[in-house]
């Protein structure tokens, strides 16, 4: 990524790595992964996409270990106020778990945020450009992943939190 804040701590920085790990996160620039194994965030930065506690602007990988928070909570804005804002594809895996809280703000306030599509298991697996990135990074077998995934939530009769919004749209589209 171009830019990337851990709490009020600075990463990335136009594109050059400026720290590499923190309290209870770690980050590899080779797979572009920000691992957090019991990180409770509470800092945050402020940049054009309003105050965030983890901020990337990029695509990121978050590896979560144990049980990890970002609390934007504190924060205070006239513009937007995020817990966690990539400008490019967000993939989030591990056992772990991440709670996240945003900030009081005049605009908008949200948990998480990517900026970039939503991605289906079956577009996904239809997308060369996406097939042949996981496959430079060394995840080539993501898809797959996905698609069991998805199909336990469906023997189990649950949605996570993007099947929720996407059925919904579904649902009130068609």
């Amino acid at each position: 990524p171009n830019l990337l804040t851990v709490g009020d701590v600075q990463v990335v920085a136009d594109g050059e790595l400026k720290q590499e790990s923190g309290e209870g996160w770690q980050y590899d620039g080779a797979s572009n992964t920000l691992t957090l194994e019991g990180a409770a965030i509470t800092g945050h930065k402020e940049n054009a996409n309003g105050i965030c506690g983890l901020y990337c602007d990029g695509d990121l990988n978050i590896l979560l270990v144990g049980e990890n928070s970002v609390d934007n909570a504190a924060a205070s804005t006239e513009g937007s106020a995020s817990g966690v804002f990539a400008t490019g594809q967000l993939y989030i895996s591990g056992e772990g778990s991440l709670t996240v809280r945003s900030g009081d703000a005049a605009g908008d306030s949200v948990g998480i945020y990517a900026l970039t599509n939503l991605i289906v298991a079956e577009s996904y697996a239809q997308s060369a450009r996406i097939l042949s990135e996981d496959t430079a990074l060394k995840r080539p077998l993501l898809g797959d992943i996905y698609k069991i995934y998805q199909q336990r939530c469906k023997n189990s009769n649950t949605m996570d939190f993007d099947d929720l919004l996407l059925n919904t749209n579904i649902l009130l589209r068609d």
